[in-house]
């Protein structure tokens, strides 16, 4: 069994994770462009993938 202690983020370093990759996106809008959404729309696959379960609990 896992420690819940060692395994539950705080919030604070949830907070913190967020803050770091909300930098890291505007970093690469800036240098490379904000992505197209419709773009990647346009290149999923009509199905989804093969372990998210219609059957959710």
């Amino acid at each position: 069994m896992v420690d819940e202690e060692v395994t539950k983020a705080t919030d604070r370093e949830r907070l913190e994770a967020h803050d770091g990759y909300a930098r890291a996106t505007a970093l690469f809008n800036d240098q490379f462009g904000e992505e197209d959404r419709d773009t990647w729309r346009s290149a999923a696959p009509d199905e989804p993938h093969h372990s998210v379960s219609e059957d959710k609990e």
